[in-house]
């Protein structure tokens, strides 16, 4: 976690071993500019299925401290594979947001896709309730993870 004071943070609250690869997504995504946060399972030889909390009763105080000082947050997941595992999902209740990031991920060449209202991992206000204005979260596919 690294407080920066800026107006956005970018969290993994799958990371290390949960979801592999957000938080490495996480850090690239911050940079120098935005603060953030990961949540990480780091035992490399165990399943860490326990610590996969759903957003809303995601409650970690270090996270919710940092969460009350953004204007945006973007959460960074990854998904099961699928059909489309080329393909970043992006939610989110934030569409003007969501759109702009799907914008700057297609000009960098990956492949990402807005999820509309309705379909999975769009966003909903009570997964979204720790976030201000239903910020975006991004799913990374694998095989768009080890690009």
């Amino acid at each position: 976690m690294e407080d920066r004071s800026s107006r956005v943070v970018v969290i993994a609250p799958h990371g290390g071993f949960i979801e592999p690869a957000t938080s490495q997504i996480t850090l690239e995504i911050a940079a120098e500019s935005f603060s953030f946060y990961c949540f990480e399972g780091l035992g490399a030889d165990r399943s860490h299925h326990e610590l996969h909390v759903t957003s809303e009763h995601f409650d970690e105080p270090m996270a919710l401290n940092l969460l009350s000082k953004s204007t945006i947050v973007v959460a960074v997941h990854g998904r099961t594979d699928r059909d489309d595992p080329d393909i970043s999902w992006v939610g989110g209740l934030d569409t003007v947001l969501r759109d702009l990031i799907v914008q700057a991920l297609r000009q960098d060449g990956f492949g990402a896709d807005a999820r509309l209202k309705g379909e999975a991992l769009a966003g909903s206000r009570q997964a979204e309730c720790r976030c201000s204005a239903g910020d975006p979260e991004i799913r990374k596919g694998c095989a768009q993870v080890r690009r």
